[in-house]
Parts: structure tokens; sequence; C-alpha cells
């Protein structure tokens, strides 16, 4: 992993500090030589520091959820499921259990990449995307409350 990422952090591109290789999650029972390069990643020491203080906090959060009802870990994981659908990966069959939820995560990841272009017209394309109708209605409903403020 150290030669592939050039034996350079693969977060800030730090080569001058101690470099680790981290890994993304561990599962009881593997061994640390088992886990794939793509539940890796090369960190420096800071970053690696920050990538286990994310973790934890992740796993603070979590711990706090309700197991059902609104909020709940499924609420949560339909949520970023949406959100990383729209970065490349396909959690598409989340969405089946929670749609409103992951279609908020897909509006959340659409304002984080486009903020800076601004360009809120893209948002129709993401509702396109989204399999449910009424999901589609109520995310039409927020895009048209955003471009009448937009107008103002």
């Amino acid at each position: 992993m150290l030669s592939k990422a050039e034996f350079t952090c693969q977060s800030c591109s730090e080569t001058e500090e101690t470099l680790h290789v981290h890994h993304k999650q561990y599962f009881k029972g593997r061994a640390v030589w088992e886990y794939s390069n793509d539940e890796l990643v090369v960190l420096c020491d800071s970053c690696h520091r920050d990538a286990h203080d994310l973790t934890d906090e992740l796993k603070r959060i979590v711990s706090i959820l309700p197991p059902d009802g609104p909020s709940s870990i499924g609420d949560v994981v339909a949520i970023l499921s949406g959100f990383i659908d729209c970065n490349g990966y396909d959690f598409s069959d989340k969405s089946k259990d929670k749609p409103y939820c992951y279609a908020i995560g897909k509006l959340a990841r659409f304002f984080y990449a486009s903020a800076a272009a601004n360009d809120i017209y893209q948002l129709e394309a993401i509702v396109s995307t989204l399999d449910y109708d009424e999901t589609k209605s109520k995310i039409s409903e927020i895009t048209a409350l955003i471009k009448g403020g937009k107008n103002a």
C-alpha cells in the first residue's frame, strides 16, 4: 500500500511525516493481512489521528440513535446511502425501505457537490433518478421553493 500510494498520505499529500496503512474498518476474526486494498488507505500521523477521531465520533452518533422510528439507525443508513450513491456508488437498494431518507441523502450530496457552482437547476436531474413518485413530488416542491427564493 505504501508503494502504491508512492509513500504519500492519500488525504493531505504529506510525504515527510510517518505514514500508516490505515484499516478503514475492522472485522472480528479477520487478520490484518486479509483486508483488500480497497479497505486500506495510507495516512500520515495527523490524518491517521483525524481518521480515528472521526470514526469514534460516527460510532458515538450511531450509539445514541434509536433502533426504529424517526432518526433511527435505518434512517441514517438510508441518508448516507443516498449521499454516497451520488458519488458513483450504487446504494439504490437502500432507497426502497426509506425513500425519503435516501432522497435527503441525494439532496445533501447535490448541495455539497454543487454549492460552489450555485446551480440549483441541476436538482431536477437528481430528482429524476428517484424511483418513488411521492418522493419526487415532495422534492419538486422543495426545488420550486428554493428557486423562488433565489429569484426573490
